[in-house]
């Protein structure tokens, strides 16, 4: 049985620090597991699944982070970060993370209670399915 691995709080890859730290750490598992199922949550889908590392899932986070929705959000309508629309939409952001905190309860609630999770259930169940939760953070 292969074991699996999902990682966690893995950062934007247009960071280059990040995405070679990444690429290092994948390798890694897989050098001291062999060949494991790796499923990944991201804030940043595309990026990741443009490095090629053949990886099984790669999925959104339960929780984005305000400030990088609100940067992508303000970069598409060209809001300056000084300008009062990027305030408030960084508002906004902060709103919603709150908001996915407690869908994000619930859904663990539910699950645990064996029912379908109604939020990100796809990360859900990989994070109950695997062996081993690494997290990518500082």
């Amino acid at each position: 049985m292969r074991p699996r691995v999902h990682v966690i709080h893995v950062g934007n890859m247009s960071n280059k620090g990040t995405r070679a730290l990444f690429i290092c750490d994948i390798h890694v598992i897989r050098d001291v597991l062999g060949d494991p199922y790796i499923s990944v949550s991201t804030t940043d889908v595309e990026g990741v699944n443009d490095l090629g590392l053949h990886l099984d899932a790669v999925l959104p986070p339960l929780v984005d982070i305000p400030y990088e929705r609100a940067d992508k959000l303000a970069r598409a309508f060209h809001y300056g970060r000084n300008s009062l629309r990027y305030k408030v939409l960084s508002l906004v952001m902060l709103f919603c993370m709150l908001l996915q905190i407690v869908l994000s309860i619930g859904s663990v609630f539910a699950v645990k209670l064996g029912l379908k999770s109604p939020y990100r259930g796809e990360v859900l169940d990989h994070l109950s399915d695997c062996n081993l939760v690494v997290s990518h953070s500082d």
